[in-house]
């Protein structure tokens, strides 16, 4: 997701990233400073789509990070995001 990006529960969104470092990586969903939950395990393509979980709370402070378990400091964040009920 982009900086600023409304993304409405139960609808599907494109996640991707630059690979730094070669093998699997795992993406995790943070609201503000808190761990909401990993969205993916051992994912091996720079891009796959998400469907947002209709059970997330309304927020404007989410954000995914992207990292590789092997080496945890190869990390990258999305731009924070904001995450609305579809109705």
């Amino acid at each position: 997701p982009q900086a600023g990006q409304v993304l409405k529960t139960s609808k599907s969104y494109q996640v991707n990233w630059k690979k730094s470092v070669e093998g699997p990586v795992h993406v995790e969903l943070y609201r503000g400073t808190d761990f909401i939950r990993t969205i993916r395990f051992d994912e091996t393509q720079p891009r796959f789509y998400w469907k947002v979980p209709k059970t997330l709370k309304p927020s404007k402070d989410y954000f995914l990070r992207v990292f590789y378990p092997e080496q945890p400091l190869e990390s990258a964040t999305s731009g924070v995001f904001r995450v609305k009920h579809r109705y």
